[in-house]
């Protein structure tokens, strides 16, 4: 994957229950990839502060 800004799951929701067993994994992936924006659009907004993780407060302020 190249640098820049990328989608994440534009043809599914990233806040999905079904996706909860791999969310982790896939912040982590996320987390490596410091060079890179990452958008992601959801529908389930009232999961997001469920969703978030734990060091959300930090990596916000990179």
């Amino acid at each position: 994957m190249k640098s820049g800004f990328h989608f994440l799951c534009f043809q599914s929701d990233f806040l999905i229950e079904e996706a909860d067993e791999w969310r982790k994994e896939g912040r982590q992936m996320i987390k490596q990839r410091s060079e890179c924006t990452f958008l992601f659009l959801t529908k389930r907004i009232d999961r997001f502060m469920q969703c978030i993780p734990e060091d959300w407060e930090m990596a916000m302020r990179m």
